[in-house]
């Protein structure tokens, strides 16, 4: 007997035919949310590859971005950062797509992170448009195919400083914005990202924060150009060749000087001369006394242009340079005039040392004057021994012996301004470095001026903001060019006696690692510690009278005690054999400023490098009596959980540390 398909089931309860009905059901819907799931998944892993993609694209543009706008290619960067704004607005699809996955938990919120990171990366290119409204206006007014600063005509250096000068607003605003955008990544970042756009997303968006430093050197420099580079007024610089192979106070010994004037961005003339053809004449004329230590140490008793930079803080420094120049120049007779820099009225001053310059000749190359190659390894040691040395076996008189060193500036400055524009931000980059590790700085006769070279720490000021400060000052005395064979260990201590008195001690160990040469002698230096006013002096080790040659009994010094640059300072002459060691310690009760900082719980100290010092190595060893709760730089970890703080650094730039009980 034929039956049907469904003979068995027509034979079953209706019961149970319902059961069954209801299972293909459940199993269809459970197939259809299957389906559904995985092309909602699909959907999110497509999108997520399209935000991923446009991710990256504007990784890349705001990277191209960043680089062009250092280098100087603003027109680049504008059409970069475009690029960029594109890439990211492309995200806004697939982040719609995206949406529907906000309500799961922990990748929902990832998402709403990724998101906001999105928004605040175009909110960021949106402030950046003033910019790219300047580069189109700077390529316009530079003809758009100039290759370099030499290249432009007169007029137009003239039209791109006044708008350049005129835009530092701008700069400053999105300089800021940058700021706020920081701050929001500080607060996202400890909340994972979705792990697709993590690495990408943050990278992108760190490539424009990073803008901000490019920013402020702009902005610094849209400032100061009116005034540096002559703009409708030519202005005169003093420039101080500081040898810091010889340190003195102000960065090094003043064997060179030079006469720079500018008028919109154009060098009208450069000359350098010997400082000796400028003291010379004025030997008899002037009677100012030197400071002692040169009169006791460096049998110097008439103070000239040579030795004026006494002062290590460059402000104070360069207006006792000014003075000294001004006095001599006045004697300059007529017909040595031409030949002579000599004018009387100057806008300010700028010195740098040969480390500064070897910086700069990393970029230029190397330049070769009078069969004398100078590379940024040996431009020190070349120059040094071409005027101490070199020009007599070359029967060279001794009149002209730095005449190859007017050759070598007028050669570096045309290379300078032959740089395509896409190497100078390269060049502010050595020019920032020059001021923060404290081989050049610049002093501006206007006071606006200067007020802002303070405020970046570009003028070499010693003006402390906390209670304690702390600055090793040497000044080579007759002993050649042997500061860079001498390396110095600076020592800051800070303990409780048996009464529970604060007290400090610093100590200065010289290790003299050269020898006996044309160059490097045994090392003579009178030794400045600068401390906060009202530090009471109790002991000092290490002075001497002279050196050994002329103390061989080794018969202690004296200290000088003195009130400078409103801090107590402590002075004392000190000398080292090579070959040989020799430590300087002073002794000292903390100013009640300090010990009162101690006692709130607030401890700070500056510690000032010297201008045109080398990197020395700082060590701190602050024993406070209390336990130490944060501190900055913080320590070694293993360093952790005592009342003392140790940190053992290098001397780079001026340096300021924090420590809270």
């Amino acid at each position: 007997m034929p039956h049907a398909y469904n003979f068995l089931e027509q034979l079953e309860p209706e019961v149970i035919q319902r059961k069954h009905r209801r299972k293909h059901v459940i199993a269809f819907c459970f197939l259809g949310l299957f389906f559904i799931l995985v092309l909602w998944g699909l959907a999110g892993i497509v999108a997520s590859g399209q935000v991923l993609a446009s991710v990256i694209d504007a990784g890349q543009s705001a990277q191209d971005a960043k680089q062009q706008m250092e280098d100087f290619q603003f027109e680049e960067a504008k059409a970069s950062l475009i690029q960029a704004q594109t890439a990211l607005q492309g995200t806004q699809i697939g982040m719609r797509v995206l949406h529907t996955f906000f309500p799961l938990p922990l990748i929902g919120t990832s998402l709403k992170k990724t998101e906001q990171l999105l928004n605040s990366g175009n909110d960021l290119i949106d402030a950046l448009n003033p910019l790219m409204d300047l580069a189109s206006e700077l390529t316009r007014l530079s003809g758009g195919s100039i290759q370099n600063y030499r290249d432009l005509s007169s007029e137009t250096k003239q039209a791109i400083l006044e708008r350049f000068s005129t835009s530092a607003s701008d700069f400053y605003l999105v300089k800021s914005h940058l700021s706020f955008l920081q701050t929001e990544l500080e607060e996202l970042f400890p909340e994972k990202l979705f792990f697709l756009f993590e690495n990408p997303l943050t990278g992108s968006v760190e490539k424009l924060v990073e803008l901000e430093t490019s920013l402020g050197t702009l902005e610094r420099a849209a400032i100061l150009l009116p005034e540096l580079a002559g703009l409708d007024e030519e202005h005169v610089f003093l420039l101080l060749f500081l040898n810091n192979t010889e340190l003195r106070p102000g960065g090094g010994f003043i064997g060179t000087y030079g006469i720079a004037r500018i008028l919109n961005g154009d060098f009208t003339s450069l000359q350098t001369e010997d400082v000796y053809a400028l003291d010379r004449l004025a030997e008899g004329k002037v009677n100012i006394p030197t400071p002692e230590p040169l009169q006791d140490y460096h049998a110097t008793n008439i103070w000239y242009l040579r030795d004026a930079n006494w002062s290590p803080d460059f402000a104070v420094s360069s207006l006792e340079v000014i003075e000294r120049f001004i006095s001599e120049a006045r004697l300059v007779p007529t017909s040595l005039k031409t030949s002579i820099p000599s004018p009387v009225s100057l806008h300010g001053v700028i010195g740098f040392t040969p480390t500064f310059v070897s910086d700069l000749l990393k970029i230029v190359g190397s330049i070769t004057v009078s069969g004398q190659e100078f590379t940024s390894e040996n431009i020190a040691d070349a120059i040094e021994y071409h005027v101490e040395v070199g020009y007599a076996l070359e029967g060279i008189p001794e009149s002209q012996r730095k005449e190859i060193l007017a050759d070598l500036v007028e050669e570096m400055k045309n290379r300078l301004l032959n740089l395509p524009f896409s190497k100078w931000g390269e060049v502010l980059q050595v020019i920032e470095k020059g001021f923060f590790s404290k081989q050049l700085a610049i002093y501006s006769a206007d006071q606006i001026t200067e007020n802002y070279l303070v405020q970046m720490g570009w003028g070499g000021r010693l003006l402390a903001k906390t209670p304690d400060v702390l600055m090793v000052v040497d000044a080579n005395l007759a002993s050649l060019k042997t500061d860079p064979v001498v390396e110095r260990t600076i020592t800051s201590e800070i303990f409780q006696n048996t009464d529970g008195d604060y007290l400090g001690r610093t100590r200065i160990l010289y290790t003299h690692t050269g020898s006996f040469n044309w160059k490097t002698s045994r090392y003579r230096t009178y030794t400045r510690l600068y401390l906060p006013q009202g530090t009471t002096f109790l002991r000092a080790q290490g002075t001497l009278s002279n050196d050994l040659s002329k103390n061989p009994m080794a018969q202690e010094g004296t200290v000088d005690i003195d009130e400078e640059l409103g801090m107590t300072v402590f002075g004392a002459f000190t000398s080292v054999e090579p070959g040989k060691q020799q430590e300087l310690l002073f002794e000292y009760k903390l100013a009640d400023a300090v010990v009162t900082a101690i006692k709130e719980g607030k401890y700070s100290l500056t510690v000032y490098k010297q201008l045109g010092a080398l990197d020395h190595e700082l060590i701190l060893q602050l024993d406070f009596g209390k336990g130490v709760s944060y501190a900055f730089p913080a320590e070694e970890e293993t360093e952790w959980g005592d009342g003392i703080y140790h940190l053992n650094t290098y001397l780079d730039q001026d340096k300021v540390f924090q420590v809270l009980f």
